[in-house]
């Protein structure tokens, strides 16, 4: 297509836009939008403005203003420009009016801003920063909850957006808990993702917001869809923590102001990936010294429960000093607290194991180093002291059983390096034809200890073969026949007689046979 019938095109467009009858709304925008035309005259007004709104709003407020009239032009068939475009303008120029002071006109643009485009979560922003001014902070939240699922996308600027409205809502919260009751049921129905929650929760953490903190672990909420209510879990549930470091957490949460719930909040940061070297607050202190002063100055020991539970399980590891040589019995009798709290410790203590006998550098024992200086001290030393004793007498119990598995084991051990007897197998009982039942894996007695078999007398014994005495010389006798018929008796030399003749040939016997 060459010049000539472009410029015919662009005419026909400009004429149809302007002057015919059957011009449509497009085609009065395809003639604006042409280069020079009245929409980039608007657009360079809007633009001026943008670039002058920080250190001149009040004469970004006329260029805003003069782009309006353009656009509001009654000798226009149609409006120049779109809904979100004239959004735009009004959260322009309000953000203009909020740095003049001139609240009132500021905050109609911005509620005009949400009429004209009630998906521009840039609307609800401003109209929740005006009323934030305004002292309407009840407001200002209701249009934070509503413009939060207008934000879509996965941009930068929705990402950004998404996390400045979850922080301002969690900000207002806190200020309305207690004044408005309708905040906290509002707040219990927002849902975010664990996303957006890990890098609010990391945003209070770093501008020391731990009331908000306290709000979205602890006083219930949404997440995924799961209702939680106070104290089971709160909004924040299962994001990541381990961004935010405890040690300046847990020195500030120390005051006396955040008592009621700073460990229970420090817990719940633990559960979720912070790490539990931020709790020594001194060199060469261990976590569970942090918790047994805090559990001393609050009274609540759960942090010191989770402690022995998911982390220090081992006996060495619970019983490891700090650098002073001090157990954890040496920190609760040189602090100074309620006698019910140190109660508390000592029992928790009790139950897990630690030694209250333990000495320090200087070879004290804990109870050794209570003053006698009140009845509060009297009391726990004489709880320190019924803990050393009963540990002992646990020691002693303990060896003695000890002893006993040893002497048990050796005891087995020599049952099974005794000669095997032969398991009885199956057999058949008498008088019955059916097989008894056998269970060869069934548990056996304990083996007694059984004498030593004695050597049974062999049936044959082939020594005595030739220790017998020898057979007789004498030839075995003939045979008798007359024994066998019942004849007469010969005697045996007659026999002897015959066998002599019939060796030297004869048959005459001689007259003495």
């Amino acid at each position: 297509m060459d010049a000539r019938d472009d410029e015919w095109h662009r005419t026909r467009r400009r004429a149809r836009a302007m002057h015919h009858p059957m011009a449509t709304e497009r085609d009065f925008h395809d003639f604006a939008r042409m280069p020079g035309g009245i929409w980039w005259y608007v657009e360079e007004l809007k633009q001026q403005g943008n670039d002058i709104i920080h250190h001149n709003p009040r004469e970004a407020v006329g260029l805003y203003t003069k782009a309006m009239e353009i656009d509001e032009n009654p000798e226009h068939p149609f409006d120049l420009l779109t809904p979100r475009e004239k959004a735009m303008l009004r959260s322009n120029r309000c953000t203009a009016l909020m740095k003049l002071q001139q609240l009132g006109p500021a905050f109609e643009d911005a509620i005009e801003c949400i009429k004209l485009d009630p998906s521009f979560q840039k609307g609800y922003w401003r109209a929740a920063t005006v009323m934030k001014q305004m002292g309407k902070e009840d407001e200002a939240l209701e249009a934070l909850i509503d413009g939060y699922p207008k934000i879509l996308g996965d941009n930068k600027e929705a990402v950004d957006f998404r996390f400045n409205f979850v922080y301002e809502i969690t900000f207002l919260t806190v200020q309305l808990w207690d004044k408005w009751k309708k905040s906290q049921f509002l707040f219990r129905l927002l849902d975010v993702s664990t996303s957006v929650w890990t890098e609010v929760v990391q945003r209070l953490a770093k501008n020391k917001e731990y009331q908000g903190l306290h709000l979205v672990f602890l006083r219930g909420g949404t997440q995924s869809g799961k209702t939680f209510e106070i104290g089971q879990g709160g909004a924040a549930k299962g994001c990541d923590t381990s961004g935010i470091d405890l040690r300046p957490l847990v020195r500030d949460l120390s005051s006396r102001e955040y008592d009621g719930w700073s460990m229970q909040l420090v817990v719940e940061l633990l559960k979720h990936g912070s790490k539990v070297v931020g709790l020594s607050q001194k060199e060469g202190d261990t976590p569970l010294h942090c918790a047994v002063e805090n559990a001393l100055r609050t009274g609540w020991v759960g942090l010191l429960e989770y402690l022995f539970i998911h982390l220090y399980k081992t006996s060495e590891r619970r019983n490891l000093p700090d650098r002073f040589g001090d157990s954890l019995f040496h920190l609760v009798a040189k602090k100074s607290g309620p006698a019910a709290h140190a109660k508390s410790v000592v029992d928790v203590l009790r139950k897990y194991g630690v030694d209250p006998t333990r000495k320090d550098r200087r070879g004290c024992r804990p109870v050794e180093l209570v003053p006698l200086t009140n009845q509060q001290m009297a009391e726990k030393r004489g709880l320190l002291s019924d803990v050393a004793l009963a540990w002992e007498q646990h020691v002693k119990v303990q060896q003695k059983q000890q002893q006993q598995q040893q002497q048990q084991q050796q005891f087995q051990q020599q049952a099974r390096n005794m000669p095997s007897q032969r398991f009885p197998g199956p057999h058949f009982a008498s008088g019955n034809q059916t097989q008894a039942r056998y269970f060869p894996t069934r548990p056996q007695a304990r083996p007694q200890p059984q004498p030593q078999p004695q050597p049974r007398a062999q049936f044959f014994d082939p020594s005595r073969i030739f220790s017998a005495s020898p057979r007789p010389s004498e030839s075995t006798p003939f045979f008798d026949h007359s024994k066998l018929f019942g004849g007469p008796q010969v005697s045996p030399s007659f026999f002897s007689i015959a066998r002599k003749m019939v060796h030297m040939g004869t048959n005459k016997l001689p007259q003495e046979c």
